[in-house]
């Protein structure tokens, strides 16, 4: 799912580390203790930006070993080469040792990464809950759907699709052996939410997560079922820009 509203707060999110960056710009001799200080203020604000909260314990939990190898590499270089023989940490240690204006560039955009997945994440789970939540409140009207779709098709498998659905039986993964490559139902759901049917588009998007465990497609399903089936519920699902 191309989300405008993740690209629209890792906007902002790079101007808070570009922000970040001007203030140490030029101290080549920051004080280890006070840049630290600096990438944990700059973590919670883009945290902030995305609508998360990290409380003090939880972003030292995470990000903790980091710190001690910037602050350690900092205070010499070869003798942090000498003990540590991993070349993993040592190259990311180095980037560590780096003036503060690029330390804090590279912490910000690592964090924006992590942050911006998690982000994504969610609002994809969101969305799914949101549309599920409309197939089960409108089920009598899918319910129509299936049956007239089924004797229109020619393809009894869509009709079973959103039987078991709406009755429960479907859990994500376990229907590989009962849904195989179920081809011509796809290109014709396909061809029918092309044409502006959202409840194909939904249906789809069941085959996709439950029969054939491709997440990618079904949120795209999801997605677009949601657009055809004009769910307005975008704020729940994205929260709000910066």
């Amino acid at each position: 799912m191309d989300n405008p509203f993740v690209k629209e707060k890792v906007k902002f999110a790079n101007i808070i580390v570009a922000n970040y960056a001007n203030r140490v710009s030029g101290k080549i001799e920051c004080e280890t203790d006070m840049l630290i200080d600096v990438c944990k203020n700059m973590y919670h604000d883009i945290a902030d930006c995305f609508g998360y909260s990290v409380a003090d314990e939880d972003f030292y939990g995470k990000y903790g070993f980091e710190l001690n190898i910037m602050r350690e590499i900092r205070q010499d270089v070869e003798l942090f080469k000498k003990k540590y023989q991993d070349r993993t940490i040592v190259r990311r240690a180095i980037q560590m040792a780096q003036p503060p204006e690029v330390v804090i560039k590279t912490c910000g955009q690592n964090y924006i990464g992590d942050v911006s997945n998690r982000f994504e994440n969610d609002c994809e789970k969101k969305l799914m809950d949101v549309v599920n939540a409309y197939a089960k409140e409108h089920s009598n009207e899918y319910s129509e759907w299936l049956q007239l779709v089924t004797e229109r098709s020619k393809l009894p498998m869509i009709g079973q699709i959103g039987r078991d659905y709406l009755a429960g039986n479907m859990t994500y993964g376990c229907k590989r052996d009962k849904y195989p490559q179920l081809r011509d139902e796809e290109y014709w759901l396909m061809d029918a939410w092309r044409s502006g049917d959202g409840w194909a588009a939904f249906t789809q998007a069941c085959l996709c997560y439950y029969g054939g465990v491709r997440w990618k497609e079904a949120v795209e399903c999801y997605d677009k079922a949601r657009e055809l089936l004009k769910i307005d519920k975008m704020e729940s699902i994205y929260g709000d820009t910066c």
